[in-house]
């Protein structure tokens, strides 16, 4: 029986999750698997892979074959590493030696890694502290921009208030001197209808004095 280490896919839609499991070649994919040795989560970042190392060495012992991607799998784990010097005969503490050298360099390959991406982050929060202190400036400046043209929307009705104020005074103005002007017609008026009636009553009473007085001497002649 040919044996094969694989995936087996779960999980939903557009969201994989795999079983790393040992089974019959002859199985279909989604088939029954004779052990279960881990699982791979693709989906985080950094993705999650955790296999039972002992088990793994134990089925490549007994000629499993694993296919391409989980033989990628055993080698971000070091499986691949400690197979590798197995079959070579390496003797055991050797190659627990090589193992945590190869442990150390990946701790060490993993902090470069997050240190590179560190500064990429400071940055971008660099940038968007200035695109806030931007927004905060430009809306500080919209506000006062607003501010200014009420201001001189004000500033303009008060100037036209004042001039139709003074419109208003210039026309109290005008229409009183015409007042004035007719009052003082009128009284002139009056005081020559005056003049003139006393000048008559005068006349007329020179006249009859003046008739009086020729009476009087027609009536001593007699």
């Amino acid at each position: 029986m040919a044996v094969r280490i694989r995936l087996l896919r779960m999980g939903k839609k557009k969201r994989p999750f795999y079983r790393i499991v040992v089974t019959d070649s002859r199985v279909k994919r989604d088939g029954k698997y004779i052990e279960k040795i881990g699982y791979y989560d693709p989906i985080p970042d950094p993705s999650i892979i955790k296999i039972d190392r002992e088990k793994a060495i134990n089925w490549l012992k007994k000629g499993a074959q694993p296919t391409d991607t989980v033989y990628s799998l055993f080698k971000k784990e070091g499986i691949a590493l400690e197979w590798h010097l197995i079959k070579n005969n390496v003797d055991e503490k050797t190659r627990n030696i090589e193992i945590q050298k190869w442990e150390m360099a990946k701790k060490l390959k993993e902090e470069a890694k997050r240190k590179k991406e560190e500064p990429a982050v400071e940055e971008e929060i660099s940038v968007g502290e200035e695109l806030e202190r931007v927004e905060e400036s430009e809306g500080e400046k919209t506000v006062i921009e607003g501010n200014a043209e009420e201001t001189e929307k004000e500033e303009k009705l008060t100037e036209a208030e004042a001039k139709e104020g003074k419109i208003g005074d210039k026309k109290s103005e005008g229409i009183e001197t015409v007042k004035k002007t007719e009052v003082l017609t009128e009284e002139t008026e009056k005081e020559e209808l005056n003049q003139e009636s006393s000048e008559d009553i005068k006349a007329e009473g020179t006249k009859e004095d003046t008739s009086a007085d020729n009476k009087n001497k027609e009536a001593e002649g007699q």
